[in-house]
C-alpha cells in the first residue's frame, strides 16, 4: 500500500473523530498502566535484594548459631526423653510381672550424656518386710524396697528413696513407713 500525504491526512481525520479520540485515550491509559507496572516490578525487585542482603549480613555478623541447629538440639532432647520414658515403662511392666505389683519408683541406668538419672516420682514404692527383730528398746528390720539395694537393714528414723521415704516405727506387728506425707504399713 502506497502511503501518500493524502492518505495520511485521511487517517488523521479519522483519528480526530469522536471514535478516534476515544481509542487514542484508551491506548494512552494502557501505555501508562504498563509503564507503572514495570516501574513497580523493578522497585519490588530492588527491595527484595536489599532485604536479602540485610538478612545475610545480620546472620553472619551476629555469630549466633542458626535457628535450625537450635531446633535440632531440642528435637534430640525430646527424642532422648521419649526413649528414657519408654524404657521406664518397659522396666515397670517387667517389674510388675516379676514382683506381682507395679513398682512406680524405679532407678534407670541412663547412658552418658543424658541430663539426669532421677527416680520417677509420684507413687509409693513396693516395700516387702523380710525380717523383724524387736529387742527391748532397739528394733531393726530387713526390707526390700523398689529402687534400693535388697535386704537392707533399717532402724526407726532411717530414710530411703533419696530422702523421700522414712521408716517411722518398728514393732512386733510390722513396720510403719512414710512416703509423700502418707503412712503405710508392711506386716509379716
Amino acid at each position: 500500500m502506497n502511503v501518500t500525504a493524502a492518505n495520511f491526512e485521511k487517517l488523521l481525520a479519522r483519528l480526530r473523530t469522536p471514535r478516534g479520540v476515544v481509542c487514542a485515550d484508551v491506548y494512552a491509559r494502557a501505555a501508562f498502566i504498563v509503564v507503572l507496572l514495570f516501574a513497580s516490578s523493578v522497585f519490588m525487585l530492588f527491595c527484595a535484594a536489599r532485604i536479602n542482603a540485610e538478612c545475610t549480613i545480620s546472620e553472619a555478623a551476629s555469630g549466633a548459631p542458626a535457628r535450625g541447629s537450635e531446633i535440632m538440639d531440642e528435637a534430640k532432647k525430646f527424642a532422648l526423653d521419649r526413649v528414657l520414658y519408654e524404657d521406664f515403662l518397659k522396666s515397670a511392666n517387667d517389674s510388675k510381672r516379676a514382683a506381682g505389683a507395679l513398682s512406680p519408683v524405679f532407678v534407670m541406668n541412663v547412658p552418658d550424656g543424658a541430663q539426669s538419672a532421677r527416680r520417677m516420682p509420684g507413687y509409693a514404692p513396693t516395700v516387702i518386710l523380710k525380717a523383724l527383730a524387736v529387742l527391748g528398746g532397739e528394733s531393726v528390720c530387713v526390707l526390700d524396697i523398689d529402687g534400693e539395694e535388697p535386704g537392707r537393714v533399717f532402724r526407726a528414723g532411717d530414710v530411703f528413696g533419696d530422702g523421700r521415704g522414712r521408716v517411722v516405727k518398728i514393732n512386733a506387728d510390722g513396720v510403719t513407713w512414710r512416703w509423700a506425707d502418707r503412712e503405710y504399713a508392711a506386716g509379716l
